[in-house]
């Protein structure tokens, strides 16, 4: 049992018995269902903010999250959720590339690189190849 079984049950198949099993609870995490269901659809994203978000505190186990969840999003047609992934831009791709040739070169951390970067205002535009 993982975690894409409890949402594929909640969205689409609605049978609402897979946490009959208490072995199964530990597998299911309150948190991560409701922002993979919020994903679905604009409509889900706003059910799951007025009601799980906000009144997380009345539920007392997770069966009862389980169900509450069940029963109250309504059955949707099979669809993939696509996680949203943030575009990397070109000037970011420039910088990391300068990044990763300076901490070759001085044989430090990237992280340190971008401290310093950070914390003195470098401007890395000057660097590039």
């Amino acid at each position: 049992m993982n975690i894409f079984d409890f949402i594929t049950d909640i969205l689409f198949k609605k049978r609402g018995n897979l946490l009959d099993n208490i072995d199964d609870e530990a597998a299911y995490n309150p948190y991560m269902i409701c922002r993979w269901i919020s994903m679905y659809s604009p409509q889900s994203a706003v059910l799951i903010n007025h009601t799980c978000n906000k009144y997380y505190s009345i539920f007392e186990s997770k069966k009862d999250h389980y169900t509450f969840l069940s029963s109250i999003i309504p059955r949707g047609k099979p669809a993939r959720l696509n996680y949203i992934k943030k575009i990397q831009r070109e000037s970011d791709k420039d910088t990391t590339q300068i990044v990763d040739i300076m901490a070759t070169n001085l044989e430090i951390s990237k992280r340190e690189i971008n401290y310093y970067v950070k914390t003195h205002n470098i401007d890395l535009d000057k660097y590039k190849i």
